[in-house]
């Protein structure tokens, strides 16, 4: 299965080809990621057509969509969801959102995997058990959006069960969600028992746990998320953007109007 994967939440401007298998992990087969957050309409959809060219493929060929559907700001998040729904129409192929966070979370989870496994012992796993990572990406406004997760991922009982290839099963977990995804200043979110944050750098000052350096929802990432759907072929959701801010924009007040003006209220309802 050849999936296209697509994430504008962040000031990255990520396309990529992903290849799906019932076995092993998603595979990148071409990508293309360019940071400039003023530019998420102009870049997208020649990320899109440059990624077919790398691959040699045609946009035919895809089989299905993965979007991050954020959070993230209104004006960058809706490109991506727009050319993704667009896409997704024009080829008659399903389209499925998944949360940004989680995408970087998964990547972060592939760089601590190895020292996970390592302290899978009896005496660590309760402590393993209590740890969690924070992921946050930039909400403006001296702001953050976040999420924690347990560092325990989701597949301790096949771990315990003793399968014969668990580092195989780690390359596509899904670290478990425990809070969010919110949007907070850096110095309210709750920070008991968090081990590490990966997402931008612009607020590393503000937490003391060691930081895992991904910063923004990579293509391979973004279908992992998703992976058990695309393999069962499952009906997608509808795609929600996560904005988790009432929009900027409101309806303005309704202007006095003077009591010299009369004879109105019947030909102008409202007035």
């Amino acid at each position: 299965m050849l999936v296209l994967a697509l994430d504008t939440s962040t000031p990255a401007v990520t396309a990529g080809l992903v290849k799906v298998e019932r076995e092993g992990a998603p595979e990148t087969v071409a990508r293309r990621v360019t940071i400039d957050a003023r530019s998420h309409c102009e870049l997208l959809t020649p990320h899109v057509l440059e990624c077919c060219t790398d691959a040699g493929v045609e946009l035919t060929d895809i089989d299905a969509i993965v979007a991050g559907n954020g959070p993230g700001p209104f004006t960058g998040l809706r490109v991506g969801l727009a050319t993704a729904a667009s896409l997704g129409d024009a080829l008659d192929i399903p389209v499925y959102g998944v949360c940004s966070l989680d995408a970087i979370a998964v990547d972060a989870w592939d760089e601590l995997r190895t020292a996970q496994l390592a302290a899978r012992t009896a005496q660590d796993e309760t402590a393993l058990a209590a740890q969690k990572l924070l992921v946050v990406t930039d909400a403006r406004r001296r702001e953050v959006y976040w999420s924690t997760y347990s560092l325990q991922g989701l597949l301790v009982d096949e771990l315990r069960e003793g399968t014969e290839n668990p580092e195989e099963l780690l390359r596509w977990a899904v670290p478990a969600r425990l809070d969010g995804p919110a949007v907070n200043k850096p110095d309210d979110i709750p920070v008991t028992r968090v081990a590490c944050v990966a997402g931008t750098r612009k607020y590393r000052g503000s937490f003391l746990s060691p930081h895992v350096d991904i910063e923004y929802p990579q293509p391979a990432g973004l279908v992992t998320v998703a992976r058990l759907e695309l393999l069962e072929e499952a009906e997608p959701e509808p795609l929600q953007p996560l904005y988790l801010r009432r929009p900027d924009a409101v309806p303005p007040r309704p202007r006095p109007v003077s009591t010299a003006i009369t004879g109105l209220s019947d030909e102008f309802p409202g007035v």
